[in-house]
């Protein structure tokens, strides 16, 4: 849902909507207080800068910058919250410098990858699912302007299952959703008054005449 609406919020109002969107969103997913999910920022923060990337076409050195940006965002966050008093899910994580980050690192190995290998027989026909779902998904919406969400997802899926701990539920999560969202065409883009302060603007995919 964040993504799809950071890439309505795009093609609607321009970078302006695109940055307060996916501020938004990482916020809601990072903060100790809400969501205070780390596998999922990371996750969040990677699509968000592809998303950005392919929205306003500024290549591989426009998704670095957005990268780092989200980036330096969630962990601007996570400083935060470990200043204040209480309990922290990802307190362990990040209150012990580069020993705690890379014990997190080392953990996914016996946490996601080792199960996914000896579950093969039930990981290995969802992948396959996946993969055929999400190939079907960007040929449909090849011409369309959800085509970069589409794609989006698949960053997104590829990135939880480095990163999350169940290869079965993130590949069932992505057959949902890009199958949900492969044919949405959102509304085309409107005159805003705030549009005047952004330069930077999603192109309007040209339809052929055939559609």
């Amino acid at each position: 849902p964040i993504l799809a609406g950071t890439a309505i919020a795009a093609r609607r109002f321009g970078a302006l909507g695109f940055a307060l969107f996916g501020v938004l969103g990482l916020v809601l997913m990072t903060d100790n207080r809400l969501g205070s999910d780390g596998g999922g920022a990371i996750v969040l923060g990677v699509a968000l800068a592809y998303l950005g990337a392919r929205t306003f076409r500024v290549g591989a050195r426009g998704f670095v910058i957005l990268l780092a940006a989200s980036a330096a965002l969630v962990l601007k966050i996570v400083s935060s919250n470990l200043a204040a008093a209480g309990p922290n899910h990802l307190r362990s994580a990040f209150g012990h410098g580069l020993s705690g980050i890379w014990a997190v690192a080392r953990n996914r190995v016996p946490l996601s990858y080792v199960p996914a290998l000896e579950n093969w027989t039930v990981v290995m026909p969802l992948a396959i699912w996946f993969v055929v779902s999400f190939a079907v998904a960007v040929y449909v919406a090849r011409k369309r302007p959800t085509r970069d969400l589409v794609l989006t997802l698949g960053v997104a899926t590829i990135t939880s299952l480095l990163v999350n701990d169940s290869a079965m539920y993130v590949l069932t999560g992505g057959v949902a959703v890009v199958g949900s969202v492969f044919r949405f065409a959102p509304a085309p883009a409107v005159p805003f008054t705030l549009r005047s302060l952004v330069r930077l603007r999603a192109p309007v995919p040209v339809r052929s005449e055939a559609e």
